[in-house]
């Protein structure tokens, strides 16, 4: 089984799991590399043929989306990280540090200007 396009969080997600459950889409792309799962170490499927890219516009609303950029993941992460403190994995506060650390980021990207803006406005 194929995680699919989804590689970045996920991988460690399916590694650490203890239950795991693959909704399984044969609209989706099956995708090669660190993304495979051998079928035994999944407990359940739930299959979901649906091609994601042709819901009606009222089904479309109803699925929350992922955030675009840092700072709305930060945001995000800011408003729900209950599952991140269950069980003590992670404390309020060594979360909220790190959320400072990533504005603190996204703050400093912010100053510097992209290649084409440098290309644009400052290269002679």
């Amino acid at each position: 089984v194929s995680i699919g396009v989804s590689v970045d969080y996920t991988r460690p997600a399916v590694d650490n799991a203890k239950i795991l459950i693959a909704q399984v889409n044969r609209n989706l792309p099956f995708t090669f590399g660190d993304t495979l799962i051998h079928v035994s170490r999944i407990d359940r499927f739930v299959e979901a043929d649906q091609d994601l890219y042709e819901l009606p516009p009222e089904e479309h609303a109803g699925i929350k989306q992922v955030p675009s950029s840092l700072a709305e993941a930060m945001d995000a992460l800011e408003e729900d990280h209950d599952f991140l403190t269950a069980g003590d994995v992670f404390t309020d506060d060594l979360i909220e540090t790190w959320i400072d650390l990533k504005r603190g980021e996204i703050d400093q990207a912010r100053l510097v200007p992209t290649p084409l803006e440098y290309e644009l406005y400052f290269h002679i």
